[in-house]
């Protein structure tokens, strides 16, 4: 079981824990009310149970767990109607705890979209079971589905609907209007309230409304076009009680067998399935990532007593949501049959579906920071409160309760309400500057951990170097070692063209031919032809009989082939292609200068293929639907070494060489051979000379292109192959390796979590077998192999537009459109332009609530406060100055200094409170210049309504002052971010700001009558205030300068 889980009924309304003890205080309190005892005592009883009851209230809408505790009672599962539960898995722990209810027929419930179902074996809740891991023979039996088992199905999986049904506005509202910050918000708004800050307090409560109103029509459009990705059911054939039925595709069952026709081509998948006759071509982009259309084969050459594996058998799947692009029919000349494997959520598609629904659960930026960060901010605040208590809680003129609420708006004043805001406004403009460079994000959270990245991993082929093959010839063996090295033309070697002609995956599709680019290159070189009716080399046609499709772990692909034509039946053949090191164990002679060939042409960079032929004896050709691809590939006659180009794609080599300049490690891990991945690495300037790993005797050897020993150095690029890879896991060898060749998916997702231990890692990759080192990689980034019109950029707005399916892919985090790594180089940029931002922002509302708070207790000792009108346009202001903060952006060129990892970094804290100590001695210096020319009545009120004084007009201009100060001094620009005065917005508004308030201080008309200001005495005094405004900006830019100094210094 994946999930904690607890059983629960409702209780009844009277004897919630919200309800029952507060519904006893208040007949007791009514009773008192009705006996007339009043009092301080009665008054603070009721208000204190009013708030209690509102509290725990509140907490069960903020939390299920406590919602669980106060509404529900524990049961048994026979008496429960609902379900507590959490997700064990690490990445599902942001998902706090939920209740769900339960179904009875049959016990069962759904998480997130995921069914559950009773399992009576166990007696626990599973994951709803699909037919996957059975043997290929039990697939192959398959038979139609029975009235009977259709109504056990829809019992069971409930058909391929993805049901999403949309929230009302209001529902979403209140949500929103519920959530702790809100909740705090609007206390707040209430609290200045009680404090006459009428203005204040109506543009805070419209500020609010209309950023949640903003979000929430944001969220009901993006939850329409998430509904509106998934095809509208599509007919489709289906074996039904014996008979093929035409019906909706989303009727469709697992254990269903469905029919895709010649004219279903183009056809969107609706649901996962197993290819069990035919064979087609598949666009996998959408969900992969893989712009080279997949070859799949059915599984009527497969073992029988073999069990499927998802991982394993991809050539044999179709995904819901690929397109189908070319059909061949098989055996069932009516159509290719398939097996339904997965339907609706539990799909490919509904997976990503998911991870793009509530992927915005996560976008937060360093919760736990933020909320200790303003944990010591709080201790400021107290400090300050209780020097106000300490000093007014005996004066007889002090109210009481006006004092109280004066503490508590000092305590909150260290809380922004407008927090939450600006960090989404910096994640938020960040996702849309992305997007404007087509990349694409699935989980926004990810963003910052892409600047605080200290490693770039690349696959190469399709990543680093182009797919579209160059062929340079073909190496015939000959007894002489240079004339071996001499390329010839492909059709020079009748053998290693039936090779190329006869082991393939291309497709005929709409008069083009599509398939692998190296298979095309090669192809279009020999002069073959594709067509409708099958493959043509030079009039001799060529028909596959059958295939043994490419994986990984073998790395290579044979074919049986039958050369047809005029004259007597000619034997049929095996063709095989693949990595040179593994035919070799396959060819029953290998020529003499095997080797030194494959050195030759690999350190040139070229991609090399080895070709193997032979003829299939009369048994086998007689047994050949039941022999297997290991009894078939061996003895092969040796054809040549295919060799071909792949040019490294433009931008490959300038991105290359920033990433590396900005102090960040970069590898390559590919399964390629080693020498033409380490050839490619040389030429990125990766290093100046080739190292390799060699297990010896189980001991790690590093020797030179000879084989010599060699000694690793800071311009080595060492290189590893893939099956020496478990002796150095762990090793601090490991963390040397530049070139990681001939690795598999698995060993691929195995380097990358390695990295993880000690880096934060970036994966780049463009394929299907890339999906698992892009997965595991802090931020992966899958590039998209294919064109596409560059839009317009989009204008940011205060929330991040929804993805849509087309843009992303299961493959990764991130994902461009364009097909160069330039795509990584945005990405670090952009993620670290919005951790820098986000920590600046943190600095600058740290010194604003803390100048707040202690402005405030000064302003209180005397009883006196600010204007309605000077808080209200200081609020504006502030809120201006945030909204362009959070439009930065990035520096064009990626700075070799490393951004901050903590917003807890030594020079970020020394900063902070250097600039508050200088700002807090100026206000204190400021309060005490005023003093001497505070007039006071002998009948002056310390709590009546707001009059201007000259103490609250000189703490007012200072406080403002300071404010803006924050920003200018504390804005990042380079190392990272653009200089300040490329932010125009910020930069011409924070002038024109210090510009208003040098002019107030100075008296100049007719500002002080707009801010509400009292007539200074003096021209002196006013000048004295200029002064201490004007130094206290040089000292706070002189210790944020200096604290940047040391911490960036080269």
């Amino acid at each position: 079981m994946e999930l904690d889980q607890r059983f629960l009924k409702p209780k009844p309304l009277l004897l919630r824990y919200d309800i029952l003890p507060f519904l006893a205080s208040q007949l007791f309190l009514i009773w008192t009310y009705w006996k007339q005892y009043f009092g301080l005592i009665y008054f603070s009883i009721a208000i204190s149970l009013l708030l209690s009851q509102l509290l725990l209230y509140l907490f069960t809408h903020w939390s299920n767990y406590i919602r669980g505790l106060v509404a529900f009672s524990s049961t048994t599962l026979e008496d429960s109607t609902h379900i507590l539960i959490q997700s064990k898995k690490h990445k599902h722990k942001h998902r706090l705890w939920q209740i769900v209810p339960l179904n009875r027929n049959p016990l069962s419930f759904e998480y997130f979209h995921k069914k559950y179902v009773f399992d009576d074996s166990i007696g626990q809740f599973n994951k709803v079971p699909y037919p996957i891991g059975l043997t290929f023979q039990e697939y192959k039996e398959s038979k139609s589905l029975s009235e009977e088992l259709l109504n056990k199905a829809e019992t069971k999986w409930g058909g391929n609907k993805m049901e999403l049904p949309i929230p009302t506005f209001s529902d979403l509202m209140l949500e929103h209007i519920l959530a702790p910050f809100f909740v705090f918000q609007l206390f707040c708004v209430l609290l200045w309230m009680l404090d006459e800050y009428w203005q204040l307090s109506f543009y805070t409560l419209v500020m609010l409304v209309v950023f949640e109103s903003t979000v929430v029509m944001q969220r009901i459009a993006n939850w329409k076009r998430i509904k509106a990705m998934r095809r509208p059911p599509q007919p489709i054939l289906a074996l039904r009680n014996k008979g093929w039925r035409e019906i909706s595709s989303d009727l469709l069952y697992p254990g269903d067998i469905v029919s895709i026709t010649k004219k279903d081509q183009r056809l969107v998948l609706p649901c996962d399935m197993l290819l069990l006759d035919g064979s087609c071509s598949v666009d996998e982009s959408i969900l992969t990532g893989e712009s080279v259309p997949q070859m799949k084969d059915d599984i009527s050459q497969r073992h029988p007593q073999d069990c499927l594996s998802l991982k394993q058998d991809k050539t044999h799947l179709l995904m819901g949501g690929t397109e189908i692009l070319d059909v061949k029919l098989g055996k069932d000349s009516q159509g290719m049959r398939c097996y339904v494997l997965r339907t609706s959520w539990d799909t490919t598609q509904g997976k990503l579906m998911r991870t793009i629904l509530y992927s915005s659960d996560r976008l937060t930026v360093g919760s736990k920071e933020a909320f200790f960060f303003i944990s010591i901010l709080l201790v400021f605040a107290l400090m300050a409160t209780g020097y106000v208590v300490y000093y007014t809680m005996d004066d007889p003129k002090r109210d009481p309760y006006k004092l109280l609420l004066k503490c508590i708006l000092i305590i909150t004043s260290v809380v922004p309400p407008e927090l939450p805001i600006e960090l989404a406004l910096a994640v938020n403009s960040s996702i849309l500057s992305l997007q404007t460079k087509q990349i694409f994000c699935t989980e926004p959270f990810r963003l910052p951990l892409a600047g605080k990245a200290s490693i770039c991993c690349f696959d190469k082929t399709g990543t680093l170097t182009d797919q579209d093959f160059e062929v340079k010839g073909i190496s015939i063996s000959s007894g002489n070692l240079s004339e071996s090295k001499s390329l010839r033309q492909l059709d020079s070697s009748r053998e290693a063209s039936l090779v190329i002609a006869g082991c393939n995956t291309l497709s005929f599709v709409n008069g083009d031919f599509i398939g692998d680019p190296v298979e095309k290159a090669a192809f279009k070189a020999i002069g073959a032809q594709l067509t409708e009716n099958g493959i043509n080399f030079k009039g001799l046609p060529i028909t596959i009989l059958k295939r043994f499709g490419f994986t990984s772990d073998l790395k290579r692909m044979s074919t049986v082939i039958r050369l047809s034509g005029n004259g007597p039946v000619k034997p049929l053949l095996l063709v095989t292609k693949g990595a040179p090191e593994v035919l070799q164990n396959l060819f029953q002679e290998v020529p003499v200068f095997y080797k030194n060939l494959l050195e030759h042409f690999a350190s040139q960079g070229l991609r090399i293929l080895a070709l193997g032929i032979r003829e299939l004896t009369n048994e086998e050709a007689m047994k050949l639907s039941d022999i297997g691809r290991d009894e078939l590939e061996n003895k092969l006659q040796y054809c040549g070494l295919l060799v071909l180009k792949s040019p490294i794609k433009p931008d490959t080599a300038a991105v290359i060489e920033e990433i590396l300049a900005s102090g960040h490690k970069s590898v390559i891990i590919t399964g390629d051979n080693i020498f033409t991945a380490g050839e490619v690495a040389l030429t990125l300037n990766y290093g100046q000379e080739l190292r390799f790993i060699e297990i010896k005797s189980n001991e790690i050897a590093v020797v030179d292109n000879l084989g010599n020993p060699g000694e690793v150095s800071e311009k080595s690029v060492l290189c590893v192959n893939g099956d020496a890879l478990p002796m150095i896991i762990g090793s601090d060898i490991f963390y040397k390796v530049k070139v990681f060749a001939r690795v598999s998916p698995a060993q691929k997702e195995q380097i990358v979590n390695e990295f993880n231990r000690k880096h934060v890692t970036i994966m780049c990759g463009d394929g299907t077998n890339d999906v698992g080192g892009l997965k595991k990689a802090h931020a992966g980034i899958a590039l998209l192999n294919k064109p596409v019109a560059v839009t317009k950029p989009n204008t940011p707005s205060l929330t991040s537009e929804m993805l849509e399916l087309g843009d992303a892919s299961m493959a990764a985090h991130f994902t461009s459109k364009k097909s160069t790594i330039l795509a990584v180089k945005h990405l670090i940029q952009q993620g670290r332009c919005t951790l820098v931002t986000t920590y600046q922002m943190y600095k600058i509302l740290a010194l604003n609530c803390l100048m707040s708070a202690f402005s405030l207790s000064v302003l209180y000792l005397d009883g006196i406060k600010y204007g309605d009108t000077q808080a209200t346009i200081g609020a504006i202001c502030i809120s201006v100055f945030f909204f362009f903060v959070s439009r930065s952006t990035p520096m064009d060129k990626l700075s070799h200094h490393h951004p901050p990892s903590t917003v807890f970094e030594p020079h970020i804290i020394i900063s902070v409170f250097g600039q508050f100590a200088v700002q807090l001695i100026g206000l204190l210096y400021v309060n005490y210049i005023t003093k001497p020319f505070v007039l006071k009545d002998d009948d002056f009120n310390p709590d009546s309504d707001f009059k201007p004084n000259i103490l609250s007009s000189a703490i007012f201009l200072y406080t403002s002052w300071i404010n803006a100060a924050n920003f200018l001094v504390n804005y990042q620009g380079e190392p990272f971010m653009k200089k300040l005065q490329e932010n125009a917005g910020l930069f011409k508004s924070l002038k024109v700001y210090f510009v208003v308030i040098l002019a107030a201080a100075l008296q100049v008309d007719p500002l002080p009558e707009i801010l509400e200001l009292f007539p200074f005495p003096s021209i002196e005094y006013s000048f004295q205030l200029a002064g201490v405004l004007v130094v206290n900006l040089g000292l706070c830019l002189g210790i944020e300068k200096t604290c940047n100094y040391f911490r960036y210094r080269d």
